[in-house]
């Protein structure tokens, strides 16, 4: 198992310019090999609306199969402690079970890069900054600054609904990437109940998997038609 994970791990080395760069923008933060770790300030606007804030964080000079991106996680209780002030979940602040940060999901991770290519300069712009922007805002204003993926499978398949000229072989090829069966999947009908908790005190109509999450439910319908269209095409 150990030999397997090792080889699942990618090296994230970082350039000259980058080490600079990271040292000029956010001088609190310790570059070692491995890792980055400190304190990140930032300022961002959205919507007129400026929070300057900084977070203890360490970023991993590492990454997977499954994405181009490190693990971020926090190094204090900071995220934790919003969450429990807004009473909601971690996963509900986009933190995944070992603590490390849910900045988007998996199939839109490329489009936040130039050319597709992992940096570390546009991962602090386009990513991580936003997301901790993300956080601050919602314990301030107590609401989300802007439209969201759900965490994890539902998010995949909100990310399906919206696109428009996704086809079966990418479908299937996200689906094998985050190990959801995709037989399993198109086995949900309208009917089912609801897979995660926030159903758990609505009456029988709102607890349906389709009222639950609308768009994971019209994303789960777009991969059954691309399903029957390939099986149609291979006859």
């Amino acid at each position: 198992m150990i030999d397997e994970i090792k080889k699942l791990n990618y090296k994230i080395n970082l350039s000259k310019s980058d080490q600079l760069w990271i040292q000029n923008e956010y001088p609190n933060i310790t570059i070692s090999p491995n890792k980055l770790s400190g304190e990140i300030c930032f300022q961002r606007t959205y919507n007129n609306i400026t929070i300057l804030d900084s977070f203890n964080i360490e970023i991993f000079l590492s990454h997977n199969e499954q994405s181009i991106l490190p693990k971020v996680k926090c190094l204090d209780n900071k995220i934790e402690n919003i969450a429990k002030s807004l009473n909601l979940k971690m996963d509900q602040l986009h933190t995944n079970s070992d603590g490390s940060f849910c900045l988007t999901v998996y199939p839109k991770e490329k489009s936040f890069f130039t050319n597709e290519q992992f940096n570390i300069q546009e991962f602090f712009i386009n990513l991580l900054e936003p997301y901790l922007y993300w956080i601050c805002y919602y314990e301030k204003y107590k609401q989300a600054p802007w439209g969201e993926y759900s965490h994890g499978m539902l998010g995949i398949l909100e990310y399906i609904e919206e696109e428009e000229n996704i086809d079966f072989k990418k479908v299937y090829n996200i689906m094998k990437k985050n190990n959801i069966p995709l037989r399993k999947l198109i086995s949900i009908y309208r009917q089912n109940k609801c897979i995660c908790d926030e159903s758990k005190n609505k009456n029988k109509s709102e607890g349906k998997f389709r009222n639950c999450h609308k768009r994971s439910w019209q994303g789960i319908k777009k991969i059954r038609a691309l399903t029957c269209a390939k099986i149609k095409a291979t006859r």
